[in-house]
């Protein structure tokens, strides 16, 4: 079913097959990134100065690492959840504007998520916010 990402910028359309690929792409990306950090590090070990941001120093922790590794594996599957509630509502002839809005708002999210690793072989820039 396509879906019409209705969240800020210009409305964009992607494919199911875009849509599946995207997530796929972000679970491969996400489990990589598991793999090379191990799931044994200290989350409370040092934090590594890594920058500053507008005079503000930036942190990088591994507790921070898997936070963000947690949180786009639970956009995942919210936006999954969301588009069976279409689906249902689809279903059994109800409206499915509500469901469909919130499915865009985890659609909005895996897509900047997906822009992290946009220097990957596999990321397509068609999956890119408008």
């Amino acid at each position: 079913m396509p879906h019409q990402d209705r969240t800020g910028g210009t409305a964009t359309v992607l494919s199911a097959d875009d849509v599946t690929d995207l997530v796929e792409f972000l679970r491969c990306r996400v489990a990589d990134d598991r793999t090379a950090i191990g799931e044994d590090l200290d989350q409370s070990g040092p934090q590594y100065q890594i920058g500053t941001l507008h005079q503000s120093t930036v942190l990088f922790a591994p507790g921070r690492v898997y936070a963000h590794l947690d949180a786009v594996e639970h956009t995942i599957e919210k936006y999954g959840d969301a588009m069976s509630w279409v689906r249902m509502a689809e279903t059994n002839g109800q409206d499915t504007d509500l469901h469909r809005a919130a499915a865009a708002a985890y659609l909005d999210s895996l897509r900047m998520h997906a822009a992290e690793w946009a220097t990957h072989p596999d990321y397509r820039p068609s999956w890119r916010r408008s």
